[in-house]
């Protein structure tokens, strides 16, 4: 938008990029980027950055379980690369570089750095305001060191806890999974592969991503006591667990053993049984072509562990009159995936399209009747993947629902994906960020056949 005025609120500016190019160790706190967002990225001019110090990608994955013999492994099918791993902070860094060098400029853009919003107040209703607006038809926003500006949109971009949010009273409503993402960087006996690995344990997922040479990171999602037992663990003795964890031999006939049990089983376990077996055979060819591979073996974990509980939230509106909110100030989702950031790059871009084409029709870019229009489009997208994420992490956290029946349906579900060519296509869609759609499409294909009784019913908790 040409001519516009921008302020930027940062609490804490992160160091120069040129400052990390000489760190050795990667930082703990990494993210997996969609090819497709690293297209936003670099329409912004900053992936080439990001990419130059170091976000190398990934071309393989595979998905496993600890019972059952299901297995699911994919490849970005000579498109390039399933995606990428940058470190939180080489990612921070170069943004904010370009923001600095857009202010230094005459962009119009300006920083307001080492403070935060104190208070901020929103018109009750404003259809459309024009240039010269009286004051109380625009927000006010006031800085913790005295600062008030007039703004025709604030945009919320502050996290989880958004303290925007907050002041502007939009509810919200959240979902604890119970659970602790274990993060760490973790070199490996050899090369990484360039393969994203992540295997379904009883207390949660276990993901390996891969980092450059010989280096990885792990997220490991467990129950909180377990978080805080492992991040205690000397370094040698939590690689040892790793290891463990992904080498740990399930059982197969778990789920035809319980299918033996006679009255403790119901049909619907049974017939699970029988499916397991015939996709089974009908993978077989496949799976001969295809083995299950193995992750190289942790040697060391580097700097130690950290944690964060998980849960899966949303703002009750994504926008209001002279309000919009993006990423995690609107919606967060469980990591197993990897699609957190992801999302909130793809609400910037859509944001910066409702923006673009309102004032390209001369209308209030802060108007809630543009602003509807954002919501509308990213809620859609959102809550369709925070529900495929849901279906995935309650398929394989259902154990002692019914007895078999985890085992069976997630073996069987496994072994269709890894058989039929077009749904494990939309897989690699779902993990590559090339389709919009591809989320409801997988829950729709796979979550209501391993589970037809689960579903996410939005804004409870609120």
């Amino acid at each position: 938008m040409p001519g516009a005025r921008i302020g930027v609120v940062e609490p804490n500016p992160p160091p120069e990029l040129d400052e990390l190019r000489s760190l050795v160790d990667p930082d703990i706190r990494v993210f997996a980027i969609t090819p497709a967002s690293g297209r936003i990225l670099d329409s912004c001019r900053v992936w080439e950055d990001i990419a130059d110090v170091r976000a190398p990608a990934f071309t393989r994955m595979q998905v496993w379980e600890s019972v059952g013999s299901g297995y699911v492994r994919f490849g970005s099918d000579g498109q390039g690369a399933l995606g990428f791993v940058a470190e939180n902070r080489v990612l921070g860094s170069a943004v904010y570089d370009r923001l600095r060098a857009l202010a230094t400029g005459a962009s119009g853009l300006r920083l307001f750095e080492g403070t935060t919003l104190k208070s901020l107040s929103l018109p009750p209703h404003s259809p459309g305001a024009a240039l010269g607006s009286p004051p109380q038809e625009l927000a006010r926003v006031e800085t913790a060191d005295g600062r008030v500006v007039r703004a025709r949109l604030v945009v919320g971009a502050d996290g989880g806890g958004s303290v925007t949010r907050s002041l502007a009273g939009v509810g919200s409503w959240a979902k604890d999974y119970e659970q602790h993402g274990v993060v760490a960087s973790v070199r490996l006996a050899g090369d990484n592969q360039r393969t994203a690995w992540q295997r379904f344990l009883p207390a949660g997922p276990l993901a390996l991503l891969p980092l450059w040479n010989d280096m990885s990171s792990i997220v490991w999602s467990v129950p909180p006591a377990e978080a805080a037992r492992l991040k205690a663990l000397p370094g040698p003795d939590l690689a040892a667990e790793i290891n463990a964890a992904f080498a740990q031999q399930g059982s197969a006939q778990d789920a035809a053993a319980a299918a033996s049990q006679g009255g403790a089983v119901d049909l619907f376990t049974k017939g699970a049984v029988k499916l397991s077996r015939a996709m089974q055979g009908a993978a077989h060819t496949v799976t001969r072509a295809e083995p299950m591979g193995t992750p190289p073996l942790v040697t060391e974990v580097v700097g130690g562990a950290a944690s964060f509980p998980l849960r899966m939230a949303g703002a009750n509106e994504y926008a209001r009159s002279r309000l919009a909110l993006v990423g995690d100030a609107a919606h967060t989702v469980h990591p197993l995936a990897g699609q957190g950031l992801n999302l909130g790059l793809g609400d910037a871009d859509a944001l910066a399209r409702t923006l673009a084409r309102g004032a390209e029709a001369g209308r209030d870019v802060g108007s809630l009747s543009l602003l509807r229009e954002y919501d509308g489009e990213r809620r859609a997208q959102v809550q369709g993947m925070q529900t495929a994420l849901d279906v995935i992490k309650a398929v394989f956290a259902a154990g002692g629902h019914r007895p078999g029946v985890p085992s069976a349906v997630r073996t069987a579900g496994m072994s269709a994906i890894h058989a039929l060519g077009p749904l494990k296509n939309e897989m690699a869609a779902f993990a590559m960020g090339s389709d919009s759609s591809a989320a409801a499409k997988v829950v729709g294909s796979v979550g209501a056949f391993l589970s037809p009784s689960l579903s996410t019913p939005f804004g409870s908790g609120r």
